[in-house]
């Protein structure tokens, strides 16, 4: 969920944070080095349509990359793009600050002018929205009719945050100071539940084993197992921005003013918590868990003993996603993309 509000003691048993000056090569790719890339300012970095393809936008436009090559999306070109989603049938959806933009090959067709379109994603067989209306900041969740776009009936009067697909497919929906709506894709919105009303949600996760994790605006998780909801980090005062679940079943949670905090099922330990906010938290594929915080930028992993620096900052990361041949991918704030493992990217 990229757009939700996303030194300990050995003596008391906690990790040691203490990173490491070693650095690995990490390759740069700006607007200076490859012209292709339509800005500096990443804003997201996202599986594309194909395997191995990925998008990604900027302030400025957005472009897709596969196989090593990048291209631009010209029909994004000038726009502040949220998102982009494929659309079934064919084609694409640009989510940017001024709409909704549905791309088929030399037909584009502009949709929600003066709404931002912040998120798109696939609900069943349909495609939802959630568009915040820029004169009011209020947020409404819409699906896609053709080459427009309605209100989903069942969700109107909602005051919508933000809304993600957890990995048993069940959308959560997001509310402001409300709690969360459980919608599984597979009953259909109409069987929709109310979690957590009157709670400000900030973060969600559900782990391979159903239970349900909630980060919550004022600090603190609540999690639900068997069907029960139960407070936990009761101490922390910071928002939870995001949480993520590593190779050993442990729970990590990123804060807004805290560092780290991890669950390994019987305690929480802080982490980095002399770092702040936390801009990024993601675990790859090779069991690294990895943080870019606004204090240092950069990019850090934990490897199960202690943290090492592998990207210096100074600019925090936004994003990061993997691509097939075990090279990873980050987005900076301000200075473009960032690549380590053997692959490159080139213009066409």
């Amino acid at each position: 969920m990229n757009r939700l509000y996303g030194v300990a003691c050995a003596a008391a048993g906690l990790f040691m944070a203490s990173p490491s000056p070693a650095a690995d090569s990490w390759q740069s790719v700006t607007t200076e080095s490859q012209p292709l890339l339509p800005g500096n300012e990443i804003q997201f970095i996202k599986p594309g349509a194909t395997e191995g393809q990925l998008w990604l936008g900027t302030l400025t436009g957005a472009a897709s990359i596969e196989k090593g090559v990048i291209r631009p999306l010209e029909q994004a070109k000038g726009l502040r793009v949220w998102d982009v989603t494929a659309r079934p049938g064919g084609g694409f959806w640009i989510g940017h600050a001024d709409g909704v933009r549905w791309v088929d090959g030399d037909r584009v067709v502009d949709t929600l002018k003066g709404v931002i379109g912040a998120s798109i994603q696939p609900v069943g067989d349909q495609i939802w929205l959630l568009a915040q209306h820029a004169s009011n900041d209020r947020s409404v969740m819409m699906r896609a009719v053709g080459d427009t776009w309605e209100e989903v009936p069942e969700l109107k009067g909602y005051h919508v945050l933000d809304f993600t697909r957890d990995s048993k497919g069940v959308v959560w929906v997001v509310l402001d100071g409300n709690g969360v709506l459980e919608i599984d894709s597979a009953k259909g919105v109409q069987d929709l539940k109310h979690h957590l009303p009157r709670m400000n949600v900030t973060s969600i996760l559900t782990d391979p084993k159903g239970n349900t994790w909630c980060g919550l605006m004022h600090g603190g998780i609540v999690v639900r197992r068997n069907g029960e909801w139960k407070s936990m980090l009761d101490a922390e005062r910071s928002a939870i921005l995001s949480m993520a679940e590593d190779a050993a079943g442990s729970i990590w949670a990123a804060t807004s003013g805290n560092g780290v905090w991890v669950f390994d099922g019987k305690a929480w330990k802080g982490l980095l918590q002399e770092e702040g906010a936390v801009n990024l938290l993601k675990v790859t594929s090779d069991k690294r868990v990895w943080v870019s915080t606004q204090r240092s930028g950069g990019l850090r992993y934990w490897n199960g003993a202690e943290w090492t620096t592998s990207l210096d900052g100074p600019l925090p990361i936004r994003c990061m996603a993997e691509l097939p041949n075990v090279a990873l991918i980050a987005g900076g704030v301000l200075d473009g993309l960032h690549i380590l493992g053997n692959y490159s990217i080139k213009g066409e």
